[in-house]
């Protein structure tokens, strides 16, 4: 399953050169890809979960971005609060 998922990655990377994210479709995907739009559902639940699942896999391999925090240290706004120190 994860070589389709790579499939999935590479092609909406690719199909993005040439046309905005918001443009492109399940169906252009499986498209492109060949497969069938269950085996896309299998998979992902939206193109939005797609996204999601590269931009996660970018920032866990990114040596520069900062480690996920847990729900519990996120402010109410959903973004981590900065510890402070008051010295």
């Amino acid at each position: 399953m994860a070589d389709t998922k790579k499939l999935y990655c590479d092609t909406l990377l690719r199909l993005c050169e040439t046309q905005p994210l918001n443009r492109i479709t399940v169906t252009a995907l499986i498209k492109e890809t060949h497969t069938a739009r269950q085996t896309f559902y299998n998979n992902f639940r939206d193109m939005n979960d797609l996204v999601s699942y590269i931009t996660r896999g970018f920032s866990d391999s990114c040596p520069i971005m900062p480690a996920r925090t847990t729900s519990a240290t996120r402010s109410s706004s959903g973004f981590s609060k900065r510890a402070t120190s008051n010295t």
